[in-house]
């Protein structure tokens, strides 16, 4: 559930740029191509019959904090891009 919040947050900054400085901010840590990449390989290792249990407690973590990472960068992208104007 934290990773759908977060993949709409970071979206949500990313338009927020637009917003208060006319640029829309694409700086990515884990933005949405990134996100599609490891759910398509995640649901590839299912439909495949892999057993994902082990590497899934460590990739979900690991997709939060590159989110928050990429929540960080455009939020303050955006505020530098304000603030020059």
């Amino acid at each position: 559930m934290a990773i759908v919040i977060l993949a709409n947050l970071t979206e949500f900054a990313g338009v927020l740029a637009w917003a208060l400085a006319q640029q829309r901010c694409y700086a990515s840590g884990m933005g949405k191509s990134d996100r599609a990449l490891v759910f398509g390989m995640i649901a590839l290792g299912i439909g495949s019959g892999i057993d994902l249990n082990p590497w899934l407690s460590w990739i979900w973590p690991v997709v939060i904090l590159l989110q928050l990472v990429t929540i960080a960068n455009r939020l303050r992208i955006t505020l530098k891009a304000v603030e020059s104007c």
